[in-house]
């Protein structure tokens, strides 16, 4: 049944067969001892002494197990997806009562505890079916904007994995910078196309600002030198006299 629910995490369901499982035969060993005339009520009470002990000896790892069952119901995110958790750029690799195990770009995996992934922000980039490429270029002020936009527009609509519906974006603005106005270029594609298309759009994009002769901008730093060194050595104090 819960197969059908499209809702309910994969690893969700793993885990509630388990139970199931599990407390059926459970169920089956305490009828198979009443079966044979063992009394239950002692045996109920020791495994209930038992569970006691056991919680108070993990009361720390409590929070991680409840916040796993959270994870799994609310699933905010699944197995393969790429997300930023705990401030990791990651691939999900796997969820378990305990902890969320992450896949970095460059293979390492990272081990998270549940209570620190469902306490902070949790970004999710493979949410939806569709996926913004952003691209940011700095150039000078002298040059024309109007041959930007229409170099971006082109550029981005020929790829063929760029939607056209929404069309390619772009923003410029500047925020008091003395060199440089910055804009934004944006397409967007299917979210499985994301990582092709952002490597081709930007390989384009440099290409054809190459040919059109488009300057992009660096920072201008002004460095003053102090060229009377006497000056700043009289202005320091001296060194204290020996005793």
């Amino acid at each position: 049944l819960l197969t059908r629910v499209d809702s309910v995490s994969s690893l969700f369901r793993d885990f509630t067969v388990m139970i199931v499982k599990r407390g059926v035969l459970v169920v089956g060993l305490l009828l198979a001892l009443a079966s044979i005339g063992v009394s239950l009520g002692p045996v109920l009470a020791l495994v209930g002494g038992a569970s006691f002990v056991l919680a108070f000896a993990l009361q720390s790892n409590l929070g991680n197990f409840a916040s796993g069952l959270l994870l799994l119901i609310a699933k905010p995110f699944d197995v393969g997806d790429e997300v930023k958790v705990a401030g990791y750029w990651a691939y999900v690799d796997s969820i378990s009562l305990a902890n969320t195990r992450l896949k970095a770009f460059n293979g390492s995996i990272i081990t998270l505890p549940n209570n620190t992934v469902w306490g902070g922000d949790i970004i999710i980039y493979t949410h939806s079916d569709t996926r913004k490429v952003m691209l940011s270029i700095y150039v000078k002020f002298d040059q024309d904007m109007d041959v930007i936009y229409e170099m971006w527009s082109e550029l981005a609509a020929s790829h063929p994995k760029v939607l056209a519906d929404p069309g390619p974006g772009w923003f410029p603005w500047n925020s008091h910078y003395e060199y440089y106005i910055s804009i934004g270029l944006s397409a967007w594609t299917k979210t499985s196309d994301f990582w092709g298309a952002y490597v081709d759009l930007l390989k384009m994009l440099q290409k054809r600002l190459d040919e059109l002769g488009i300057e992009l901008a660096a920072p201008v730093q002004e460095i003053k030198l102090n060229q009377s060194g006497n000056e700043i050595t009289d202005q320091l104090p001296s060194a204290p006299e020996s005793t």
